[in-house]
């Protein structure tokens, strides 16, 4: 940060004080390069390290920000590049703030001055939960994953061209994770669908040769993929991330890609 901007930013923070003394930051993420994205201080600070809710159509997730090693604190109109967001499902225009400031995308979004408009904005009535986004049992994941997982916590969220589900399960003992993700669309042709999902994908997709649901592992994302197998039936996407494998272990991580590619097909 050029601390010479500080008489500028002092303005700029107490024309908000309200909004970041009350509500703590508000961030907007403008790019995806890879592992790390750019971010956009749109109101507050954040500070290396802090855990914020990171908002898109699909649902909310938490995630701790890394910042560069030259920065230690971002203020409002700060615009950050190489920024990490560990443990978060990132996507360009994704939204930050503090957690249960807000339950919607949309809200997140109407909240950011000059925030993009978004086509599959959620519905008003926002997320609820549903236990019908948690497909799998504990039996099945710890069957085929190898660890114990304790129930799954599922939330679905409409929007205007369908419906995203979204269902946590946290190891008992230990730091690894699954997440099982569906975007399930009512308008539009598959294909095209398709198509637009996998470009929205942070780093790249591996494909799978020969697969029927067009799958694909989702890599070169540092630390924040996690082993991610995506794919796709009829109008559907679904994607399966186990986190907290060393992705640096690669008998582990064909271990558990393994075990991913046991699950059934939804």
């Amino acid at each position: 940060m050029n601390w010479s901007r500080l008489p500028w930013i002092v303005v700029v923070t107490v024309a908000t004080a309200a909004l970041a003394e009350s509500s703590g930051p508000l961030a907007r993420v403008v790019s995806v390069d890879g592992a790390t994205v750019t971010l956009e201080i749109l109101a507050g600070s954040v500070v290396n390290g802090d855990e914020l809710a990171v908002l898109t159509p699909e649902g909310v997730s938490m995630a701790k920000v890394r910042t560069p090693s030259t920065i230690d604190l971002m203020l409002t109109g700060d615009k950050v590049k190489g920024v990490t967001l560990e443990g978060a499902r990132v996507a360009a225009g994704a939204m930050m703030a503090n957690k249960g400031r807000f339950t919607t995308f949309a809200a997140a979004q109407a909240a950011g001055p000059g925030a993009p408009p978004s086509a599959a904005a959620p519905a008003p009535s926002g997320i609820k939960e549903s236990a019908a986004a948690c497909v799998f049992t504990q039996a099945e994941l710890r069957q085929t994953l190898g660890f114990k997982v304790g129930p799954g916590k599922g939330t679905e969220i409409p929007f205007s061209g369908g419906t995203s589900q979204s269902c946590q399960w946290s190891e008992e003992k230990g730091s690894r994770g699954v997440a099982l993700n569906r975007t399930i669309m009512t308008i539009g042709d598959p294909a095209t669908n398709r198509t637009q999902q996998q470009k929205r994908l942070a780093g790249r997709l591996e494909p799978i040769a020969g697969d029927p649901d067009w799958a694909g592992w989702q890599v070169d994302q540092g630390d924040v993929t996690g082993v991610t197998l995506h794919y796709f039936r009829g109008n559907t996407a679904t994607e399966v991330r186990v986190s907290g494998v060393n992705l640096k272990d690669a008998a582990a991580v064909s271990a558990m890609r393994r075990g991913v590619l046991k699950l059934k097909r939804l």
